[in-house]
């Protein structure tokens, strides 16, 4: 009866180990986007949440980012 529970304790001690060490941080940023829109001639400011996920790929430098906004 013992060997039974013991093993099952360290079965999930094991897995446990394995999932922390799988497991990889969740990174995000939250943007605010205010997109501005008229209803029946009254100008509103609707507020969208978009939530970007930390992407860990290679950088671009500012300038590389601005001229793409150029184009």
């Amino acid at each position: 009866m013992f060997s039974t529970m013991r093993s099952k304790i360290l079965y999930s001690i094991l897995f446990l180990i394995i999932f922390a060490l799988m497991h990889q941080p969740i990174e995000s940023k939250k943007v605010v986007i205010h997109v501005p829109y008229r209803v029946k001639n009254v100008k509103h400011t609707h507020t969208i949440y978009k939530i970007i996920a930390h992407n860990r790929g290679k950088h671009k430098s500012n300038d590389e980012y601005y001229d793409e906004y150029k184009k």
